[in-house]
């Protein structure tokens, strides 16, 4: 899900975080839960995280923010294992091609220095 939208990471965070109660006047029916980053307001998953759930041995933070953080992040991680060897792949890359650009650049100007002077 991450992947299949536009902004996938920042929208399952708000997803994640926007659990609510619904404003008066609002009727949520049976099965159905109020989220404001929902189109629709009305959900049907209900809410995954509450935060201080969990406790790590390295104190870190298990706040309702902290553990939406990590979670959309390992998702976005799992949606393109790749993505570090392409970036890698690409920085790569681009240091090749400007390095390989001054030789072609001195061949060019030595071969037109040549045809100018016929």
């Amino acid at each position: 899900m991450s992947k299949a939208r536009a902004n996938g990471a920042d929208y399952l965070y708000s997803l994640l975080t926007s659990y609510e109660d619904a404003p008066a006047g609002t009727a949520v029916p049976e099965g159905m839960y109020y989220n404001a980053a929902y189109s629709g307001h009305m959900i049907a998953m209900p809410q995954p995280l509450y935060g201080d759930d969990v406790e790590y041995a390295d104190g870190a933070d298990t706040s309702m923010d902290a553990v939406a953080k990590d979670l959309v992040n390992f998702m976005a991680w799992t949606a393109e294992p790749a993505l570090e060897e392409r970036k890698r792949t690409g920085v790569a890359v681009m240091i090749f091609l400007v390095l390989l650009s001054r030789p072609v650049f001195w061949g060019y100007a030595l071969y037109l220095g040549r045809c100018e002077k016929d």
